[in-house]
């Protein structure tokens, strides 16, 4: 249990955060819809979902807690609420994988990050059933 204060991390126990060796779920008040933060016990960094456009960005957190590089996003499907901040992140900071749930939707915000995903160049790929392996827990 990490103490919030207004919807933003206390600074104090996000010290360091990502040399800890324990694994942490985050999940960020980012308004209306879902947003989560993924840190395995090496550092690496998950994003699942980053909510909508709004004021409420994932950036903030992300940066108070000193994070400079996310090891894959993961859409759990293409609704305005889930995927709206994703974006913002994609822009920031530098991600090494995309992955998206399969589900095609023609909105406005989908369109945008798949045509960023296609000039950045990433993999943004899932199938049924996929299991992701992100480390190990003693």
């Amino acid at each position: 249990y990490e103490p919030v204060s207004k919807g933003i991390f206390n600074p104090l126990t996000a010290v360091n955060f990502l040399n800890s060796g324990k694994l942490y779920l985050r999940m960020v008040n980012v308004g209306q819809g879902d947003g989560f933060i993924i840190q395995t016990p090496s550092g690496k960094i998950y994003i699942i979902d980053a909510g909508s456009n709004s004021t409420r960005s994932m950036i903030p957190y992300l940066e108070k807690l000193g994070v400079t590089e996310i090891e894959a996003i993961m859409m759990s499907h293409p609704h305005h609420d889930h995927i709206g901040g994703i974006l913002k992140l994609l822009n920031k900071f530098p991600v090494k994988k995309v992955f998206d749930s399969g589900y095609p939707h023609l909105t406005s915000t989908y369109k945008k990050i798949l045509l960023t995903l296609e000039k950045k160049i990433l993999n943004t790929s899932c199938q049924k059933k996929m299991i992701f392996m992100i480390g190990v827990i003693e």
